[in-house]
């Protein structure tokens, strides 16, 4: 149906594998893991680390107290536990 090289298909396997989104099981086929099981890759975690820093730097240079700004975070992060 669709014309994707094989080859292509088995490099994104491998990468997924890599990145322990997926497993494979000899015989039984290959598995979506876990959340729980993936662990965050440091490179994007430092990098949305600093975006964040620069995203506070910017509401403090705005004139926002910090209240207002951990109000801000405390609201985006309630978001994420009410999606959940």
């Amino acid at each position: 149906m669709l014309t994707v090289n094989p080859n292509t298909i088995q490099k994104a396997y491998r990468q997924l594998e890599i990145l322990k989104y997926i497993y494979t099981v000899s015989g039984l086929g290959t598995f979506v893991s876990g959340l729980e099981d993936v662990a965050p890759d440091p490179q994007k975690v430092g990098d949305i680390k600093s975006r964040i820093r620069a995203d506070i730097m910017e509401l403090f240079y705005l004139g926002l107290p910090r209240e207002e700004i951990e109000n801000i975070l405390t609201q985006l992060l309630g978001e994420r536990s009410e999606n959940r």
